[in-house]
């Protein structure tokens, strides 16, 4: 059996060069790339160096976060595994990234033991989440489910114009203010003024508040 074809994509060179000698010395695994951003990933697969078996992929990199890389590569190479690779432990993020189409999400402080079945998992259908995310997804779909009720009740649909749902799916597929910004093609002050108003309009103060209200009430 040939040995799984893994990439990175993490800017810490320091770390970077941590995963990489793992992958060098497990049985199975080849490094097949390693990248520190996300425009010299995406270039590699512009040129056909992908699809590679897995990829992981860090949350906070240098011009694109690691969320929309994920959504790119998952839109280009639907059978390419992502694992997030990450210190986020935030439930918003997590919600973010699993959207964007991520396989498994894991914490930076996992032991190499576990990285390794994660990659395992992740390229066998499964979907490794360290128990920490795990109990932050959980609790996620637990407050969701505690508003279901009350949605059920048949509240008023929240109105958006065309511009703030626009916004707010930017939102939900993990892109910072500047992307969507340079995705619609507007000013970064313009940006942050349909925010505030999704914000008002949707009764919620954070992004991920934002994302989950989006997809609990199917508004975009």
């Amino acid at each position: 059996m040939s040995a799984l074809g893994i990439a990175i994509i993490e800017d810490d060179a320091r770390y970077r060069r941590s995963v990489e000698l793992l992958i060098a010395h497990t049985e199975g695994l080849a490094l097949a790339g390693s990248f520190a951003s996300p425009r010299a990933a995406l270039a590699a697969v512009e040129a056909g160096a992908c699809p590679w078996d897995v990829a992981l992929v860090d949350v906070d990199l240098p011009g694109m976060t690691g969320i929309e890389l994920t959504r790119r590569l998952k839109a280009q190479h639907p059978g390419l595994a992502v694992l997030i690779l990450t210190v986020f432990e935030e439930p918003g993020t997590m919600l973010q990234a699993i959207c964007a189409g991520a396989d498994g999400y894991l914490l930076k402080r996992s032991s190499a033991r576990d990285l390794v079945l994660a990659i395992r998992t992740a390229r066998t259908g499964g979907a490794p989440l360290t128990a920490p995310v795990a109990r932050g997804v959980l609790e996620l779909v637990r407050r969701l489910g505690q508003t279901e009720a009350a949605r059920a009740s048949g509240p008023a649909r929240v109105e958006l114009s065309t511009r703030e749902r626009e916004v707010l799916r930017c939102l939900v597929d993990g892109r910072s203010y500047q992307e969507t910004a340079a995705a619609l093609a507007v000013q970064l002050d313009t940006v942050r003024t349909h925010v505030r108003n999704l914000y008002r309009k949707l009764e919620v103060n954070r992004a991920a508040e934002a994302v989950a209200r989006a997809l609990r009430d199917q508004l975009v």
